[in-house]
């Protein structure tokens, strides 16, 4: 998979990792050897990355942050997760996502183990005030003004 940032070109070994395959710097329009293009989302700095993808018939990938990205916020800190989509972006409710796919499809495949998982993963995650970043400041309903 070919990316056109150098910001892209930094995290080339994790994404590597996360999607099990090769990343490569391509300079625009020099994707020879590459079975998709990604770019981070639908930012304008997508922009080469889309074009390329669209001008040699190769998908195109949208990458973004994880839902949980770090333990603080920041360009320093190391990202925990990824998402790849190949129609969209989760961020992005303008068109669909992989992640709506998902969610449309898999409850039916789900077994009662499988809906016990994610019930726990979702209790998991609230109990441990988990967020993308999680930076906000722990505040209770009463201090939201809220009762």
């Amino acid at each position: 998979m070919g990316v056109s940032t150098l910001g892209l070109r930094r995290l080339a070994p994790d994404l590597s990792a996360v999607l099990g395959r090769p990343v490569v710097y391509r300079l625009p329009l020099d994707s020879h050897g590459c079975s998709a293009m990604a770019g981070w989302g639908h930012k304008p700095t997508a922009w080469s990355a889309r074009r390329i993808a669209r001008l040699r018939g190769l998908d195109y990938i949208a990458l973004e942050d994880g839902f949980l990205r770090s333990v603080r916020p920041g360009r320093g800190e190391a990202s925990l997760s990824y998402v790849a989509d190949r129609q969209g972006i989760y961020t992005d409710g303008s068109g669909p996502s992989d992640l709506e796919d998902l969610i449309r499809t898999s409850e039916a495949m789900l077994d009662d183990a499988g809906r016990s998982r994610a019930a726990a993963g979702l209790a998991l995650l609230r109990r441990h005030r988990l967020s993308k970043y999680n930076a906000a400041p722990l505040r209770s309903l009463a201090d939201l003004g809220l009762k």
